[in-house]
């Protein structure tokens, strides 16, 4: 499970922008022995969409997973809250837990996908520019078993000074 912790390792190195001589955009994995570099090109850094998936082992033919996502968004916060409740709202997702702080907006919500209860958790990050996602779902039946480690590995989630690279 301290694979998932890890998480956190390889956002922050996925974030750190191009690769290069300096920097480098390594997943490391102490639980498994080993260590993988990210596949990036040039422009990896200013493009959007998935950056970035991990996964718990299945369970009933589905893996708990983590995901994250840059978006590209200059509004608020709030106005970003208000587009995620409506979407929330057509999917037909209940949200259990919201909380809005200054930069950021922390859900929890549960619903139905491709006919099985899931149990989500997502992190909105607002830089200005963009919104990184950090989401994670869980199957509803398996949400208490593996909620630690989900929300530990979200909420783990920061961005990196990216000046001068």
């Amino acid at each position: 499970m301290r694979t998932i912790l890890m998480a956190g390792v390889l956002i922050l190195s996925l974030t750190a922008g191009t690769v290069s001589a300096e920097t480098t955009n390594t997943f490391i994995s102490r639980d498994h022995g080993f260590s993988i570099e990210a596949p990036l090109s040039p422009d990896s850094r200013n493009q959007g969409g998935n950056i970035v998936m991990f996964f718990l082992p299945v369970t009933e033919a589905f893996a708990a997973n983590i995901g994250v996502i840059k978006q590209g968004y200059d509004g608020s916060i709030e106005a970003y809250d208000k587009l995620n409740r409506d979407q929330y709202k057509i999917f037909g997702f209940t949200v259990l837990n919201r909380k809005i702080s200054k930069n950021e907006a922390k859900y929890e919500f549960i619903g139905t996908q491709q006919g099985k209860a899931m149990h989500y958790y997502a992190r909105a990050v607002a830089t200005g520019q963009n919104v990184y996602v950090v989401t994670a779902v869980s199957l509803e039946s398996y949400w208490q078993k593996q909620r630690v480690y989900l929300i530990k590995s979200v909420d783990s989630f920061s961005l990196q000074d990216q000046t001068g690279q």
